[in-house]
């Protein structure tokens, strides 16, 4: 016999426990992705990574903990911010390593030099 699935607001408060910028989870998946993508750029140099974020306030708070983390800008793209796709053109033209999203980044979307993905 299996037991029933948990309330949706235990599952909602788990997902935000996890999520959060401020907890222990998200801060080590960053880390570890960011160490991820310094393998990655001793073989390909321009090498970008991408964190998707639920919304503009987590968005902002992962880039906050990426830059402390490897000590660069991240460019932060928001879905209802009118320069947002420039700002994706001009991550995918640069050198930099880290770009967080809400929203903008999907199917269609070209940056070819991003090999590391937080979702």
């Amino acid at each position: 016999m299996t037991s029933p699935p948990p309330p949706k607001d235990v599952t909602a408060h788990a997902w935000r426990t996890a999520l959060d910028p401020a907890g222990e989870w998200i801060p080590a998946v960053l880390i570890a992705a960011d160490r991820r993508l310094t393998e990655v750029r001793r073989h390909v140099p321009d090498a970008g990574g991408l964190v998707i974020a639920s919304d503009q306030q987590s968005a902002r708070a992962y880039a906050r903990r990426l830059q402390e983390i490897c000590g660069e800008p991240v460019t932060v793209v928001l879905s209802d911010d009118s320069g947002a796709s420039g700002r994706i053109e001009e991550f995918a033209q640069s050198t930099s390593r880290w770009m967080v999203a809400v929203r903008m980044v999907s199917e269609g979307v070209d940056v070819p030099r991003l090999c590391v993905g937080v979702y």
